[in-house]
């Protein structure tokens, strides 16, 4: 039921007193607000309101009371029964919803939700981001397998296949090189030793074996520590750690694609600058959207050479056997080639020096 509306007839002059609206509480003898005075008598009224029934005997504008909160007490229906009712702006309320979309962001950083899901990205940002997290996901990986293919550039093929572990791994290469065609199998084991067993071209490019030497040593395995002069070039690439990762990769986009298989994957591509060991190249990232883990790494160099990497068997361990009576690479006679242990190139041979004119013919 309704408000019953205020007469301003009624005598005194005053609003509605309690009781005068169903449900409202009987007033008592003499109700008055305080400092009115009693009910129809003399002070009935506030100062400056009037007599009752002349002009200006209640305050302007009133018109009917307000309407009672909704049923079911405030708050009942979104309200809480104080001014400015529903659908008046409020400040406060700008402010709470300010609170809660940042609180939001906040959740959903902690919970580990891609920040473009929560709010908008560049194309790029968004490619960045899924990239890190796939190399963070992959990084904590137990191991992997994965195959290295070379091919392009006027360059012969050249591949490398491994078992990729978190403090150990094996590796096997099969690299044409000026040397010859290398062929050799790397293991790392646990305790960091390096064991490499290959043929005479690849002895003499990656351990610095001399050439009288290395045919003698051939299909014979020989432990490498890390402070001896091979081991840096060797160990690389045999870790989960130093697999991964595309030194300057700036990933631009993302895209949906189809591999082998049928298998649903998420591209990013981008660009590597060019560096002292590389012309610069554009990379894609084939990874698993539903393990965040890359399947495939693609990299096609200036020059037209293309690396292509693939992944499989994520979370497995490599098995490293540690091979018995291994000949330490300290007590062979080795030398640093040229350019380099594993540099894959030898010296050129300089050009006969040439006799001066004034040699020619002169007396000794």
């Amino acid at each position: 039921m309704g408000n019953q509306p205020f007469d301003p007839a009624q005598l005194g002059g005053v609003p509605p007193q309690p009781g005068q609206f169903p449900g409202s509480p009987a007033p008592g003898a003499d109700w008055a607000p305080p400092g009115w005075g009693s009910q129809g008598a003399p002070g009935a009224t506030p100062p400056g309101w009037g007599a009752p029934g002349a002009p200006g005997a209640m305050p302007p504008g009133w018109g009917a009371p307000p309407p009672p909160a909704p049923s079911g007490g405030p708050g009942s229906s979104g309200w809480s029964g104080q001014y400015p009712p529903p659908g008046v702006p409020s400040g406060n309320r700008a402010g709470k919803f300010i609170a809660v979309l940042l609180g939001v962001v906040l959740i959903a950083a902690a919970v580990g939700i891609p920040v473009f899901l929560v709010t908008r990205q560049s194309p790029a940002a968004q490619a960045s981001s899924l990239y890190k997290k796939s190399m963070k996901v992959a990084g904590n990986s137990a191991g992997f397998h994965y195959v290295s293919t070379w091919t392009g550039g006027g360059e012969p093929v050249t591949t490398y296949a491994g078992n990729a572990g978190q403090n150990d791994g094996t590796q096997v290469i099969i690299e044409p090189t000026d040397y010859g065609n290398e062929q050799y199998d790397l293991l790392l084991a646990p305790d960091q030793t390096l064991y490499f067993e290959g043929n005479a071209p690849a002895l003499e490019d990656e351990l610095g074996v001399s050439v009288s030497t290395a045919p003698g040593l051939a299909g014979h395995w020989v432990s490498v520590q890390p402070a001896d002069g091979p081991y840096e070039a060797e160990q690389a690439g045999m870790t989960v750690a130093s697999e991964l990762g595309i030194t300057g990769f700036v990933a631009t986009s993302t895209e949906q694609v189809t591999g082998a298989a049928g298998a649903k994957l998420t591209r990013i591509t981008g660009t590597m600058p060019a560096s002292d060991y590389s012309s610069g190249a554009t990379v894609r990232v084939d990874i698993s959207p539903n393990s965040d883990l890359p399947a495939s790494i693609v990299m096609s160099f200036s020059d037209g050479t293309v690396n292509t990497m693939t992944f499989t068997g994520w979370g497995t361990a490599p098995s490293v056997p540690v091979p018995a009576g291994a000949v330490a690479w300290s007590t062979l006679t080795t030398s640093t080639p040229p350019d380099g242990y594993g540099s894959a190139e030898t010296p050129t041979p300089g050009p006969t020096p040439t006799p001066s004119a004034s040699g020619v013919g002169s007396a000794a």
